[in-house]
C-alpha cells in the first residue's frame, strides 16, 4: 500500500512537472540578439475589449484613463497561463522601481490568460505577487498577438514595446533578459522623458 502510494506521488509529480513544462514550451525564455527599432513608423495597436484590474485598490497610484492618455507608454506582455510567464511580473516591478519609475514612464502589464485571469487575481489577493504601481490591463478577447503579429520572436516570445503618443513604437525588445536591452530601452526612454525628482 504505502509502495503504490509513493508511486502514485511520483507519477502525480512528474505529470505535473511534465504539464508546466509543455504548456509553456513555445514561450521558452531564451537569450536570442534583437534588433532595437529606431524611431519607426510601425504602430502599435492595442485591443479595443481591455478590462482594468487593479493589483491592491486600496492603493492606486494611476487609473486606467490615466494610463492609457499618457504620451509614452511601456508594454509588456504578460501571459498568466504560463507558469514561467507569471514571475516576470515582479521582475517588472522591480526594473520599474530601480531604473523606470524617475521618467514617469508608465508600464501597460497587457495581460493573457486561458482561465479568466483566476489564477493571477488568486496570486495578487494572497500576496504571492506583489502590489503593481499601476493597473493591469486584461485583454479578455486575446486580441493582442493577432493585432501585432511583429512583435512575436522566432522562439514565440513576445517583446516588450515602448510607444509615443500616435502610438509609433519607438522601442522593442526583451530589457529583463539582457544588459544591452535594458541599456537601449532606458536610452530610449531617456532621449524623450527628463528626469523627475
Amino acid at each position: 500500500m504505502k509502495e503504490s502510494i509513493k508511486t502514485l506521488t511520483s507519477c502525480f509529480l512528474f505529470l505535473s512537472l511534465y504539464v508546466i513544462e509543455v504548456g509553456c514550451k513555445g514561450k521558452e525564455i531564451t537569450k536570442q540578439t534583437t534588433t532595437i527599432s529606431q524611431v519607426n513608423t510601425q504602430k502599435y495597436t492595442l485591443p479595443k475589449s481591455l478590462e482594468t484590474f487593479y493589483t491592491n485598490p486600496e492603493r492606486r497610484t494611476a487609473d486606467s484613463a490615466a494610463l492609457m492618455k499618457a504620451p509614452y507608454k511601456l508594454i509588456v506582455d504578460v501571459d498568466f497561463s504560463c507558469p514561467v510567464c507569471i514571475v516576470e511580473v515582479d521582475k517588472w516591478n522591480n526594473f520599474y522601481s530601480d531604473s523606470l519609475k524617475k521618467y514617469q514612464i508608465p508600464i501597460v502589464l497587457l495581460c493573457r490568460s486561458d482561465d479568466k485571469y483566476r489564477y493571477m487575481k488568486y496570486l495578487f489577493k494572497t500576496q504571492k505577487l506583489k502590489y503593481f504601481p499601476f493597473p493591469l490591463l486584461l485583454d479578455i478577447n486575446n486580441e493582442t498577438l493577432r493585432l501585432n503579429p511583429k512583435l512575436i520572436s522566432a522562439t514565440g516570445k513576445v517583446k516588450t514595446v515602448f510607444i509615443g503618443a500616435d502610438s509609433q513604437i519607438l522601442y522593442t525588445g526583451f530589457p529583463l533578459e539582457g544588459e544591452k536591452d535594458k541599456e537601449d530601452l532606458i536610452k530610449a526612454i531617456a532621449s524623450i522623458s527628463p528626469v523627475s525628482h
